[in-house]
C-alpha cells in the first residue's frame, strides 16, 4: 500500500464524521489478501469511530469471489466488472442507496 495506515485511518475518519453518507473508489486495489483485509478493518473501525459505518464493499469479481459475501458485518459484493475497491459508508439513520 503506498498510503501508511495512519494516513488511510485520517482520511476515511475525516470524509465520514460529518456526512450521511460518503463512497470511495480506489483504483490501487491491494494486491494482497492481507493488505486488503489490513486495508478493510482500518475503514470498517474509522466508520464506526466516526458514526458512519462501514456499510457494503464492492471487490473486482476474482477478489470477491475468493472473499466471501461478508466481511465481518459489512457486505462484499462483485464491482460489476470495475477493476476497483468500493467503499460505502452510512449512518444507521441514513438511506443507503446501493448506487451511491
Amino acid at each position: 500500500m503506498s498510503a501508511s495506515l495512519s494516513e488511510l485511518r485520517r482520511v476515511f475518519e475525516t470524509a465520514t464524521a460529518n456526512v450521511d453518507r460518503v463512497s470511495f473508489t480506489i483504483t490501487a486495489v491491494p494486491t494482497t489478501p492481507a493488505d486488503l483485509i489490513t486495508m478493510l478493518s482500518i475503514a470498517r473501525a474509522a466508520g464506526h469511530r466516526s458514526g458512519a459505518a462501514l456499510r457494503r464493499v464492492e471487490l473486482p469479481m476474482m477478489t470477491a469471489q475468493s472473499f466471501g459475501r461478508t466481511f465481518h458485518d459489512v457486505a462484499v459484493s462483485d464491482a460489476q466488472g470495475a477493476d476497483v475497491l468500493r467503499l460505502f459508508f452510512a449512518r444507521e439513520n441514513a438511506e443507503f442507496d446501493a448506487a451511491a
